[in-house]
């Protein structure tokens, strides 16, 4: 298709050529180096399993600031028992990076050091030393790769999210905080003029919590 969304007016009417101007736009800036990758395997997982899933997230690093990333249906755990991932308690994310992605998450997410020391050695370790059939071995750590969740929960309304590895069981690999996805507010505060002695209205941009989980889903049309 040439455009990755279409603009329907909402309400007020809107002339046409405003609306061929959002699509062209959201298309450019949407459809990045390796964009149809993620909406690839999206398709596949929703006619294979019956849904996909994707993570829509701030990034700076894409043109339009927010990047769509597929999650495998294996990798994303909530209760399913509730039949909306909003309405559970916690959502994880599951990744199993190799030793260079774990340096990179690292380094993105500011995960503790001495636990990525931590991390790294037992990958060294049981990359030369491997153990198969060995139920005392990480099936994941021996095959080069550790397992770390990203931990999403709702607290009073409002989501945060924290890293957690079952290799460091006794400790956040990140430690929870409020979730930010790129949308800040308008705020008026006011300070005194110190010439003048009175009271003048400053401009800040504050960061607004997020009060949903950035998953969404797709499913398989019958």
């Amino acid at each position: 298709s040439p455009r990755q969304a279409v603009f329907v007016a909402n309400g007020t009417p809107t002339q046409t050529p405003v609306l061929k101007n959002l699509e062209s736009e959201y298309t450019r800036v949407m459809r990045y180096p390796m964009w149809e990758f993620d909406y690839i395997r999206l398709f596949d997982a929703s006619e294979f399993f019956g849904w996909g899933w994707v993570e829509v997230l701030y990034d700076r690093t894409k043109p339009g600031m927010v990047a769509v990333n597929h999650v495998g249906t294996e990798d994303l755990i909530f209760d399913t028992s509730i039949g909306n991932i909003q309405h559970s308690r916690v959502v994880l994310r599951r990744y199993r990076p190799t030793l260079v992605t774990l340096l990179e998450l690292a380094q993105k997410n500011g995960f503790d050091k001495i636990l990525v020391k931590k991390l790294k050695q037992k990958i060294r370790d049981n990359s030369k030393n491997p153990h198969p059939g060995n139920d005392s071995a990480s099936t994941d750590v021996s095959a080069g790769c550790v397992t770390l969740y990203k931990v999403h929960f709702k607290e009073g309304g409002k989501v945060f999210t924290s890293w957690y590895t079952p290799d460091c069981d006794d400790k956040w690999l990140r430690d929870p905080r409020l979730f930010w996805n790129g949308i800040k507010e308008q705020t008026t505060t006011f300070q005194v003029d110190p010439m003048t002695g009175q009271q003048i209205p400053v401009q800040n941009w504050e960061r607004v919590p997020e009060t949903e989980y950035p998953f969404r889903i797709m499913l398989k049309k019958v």
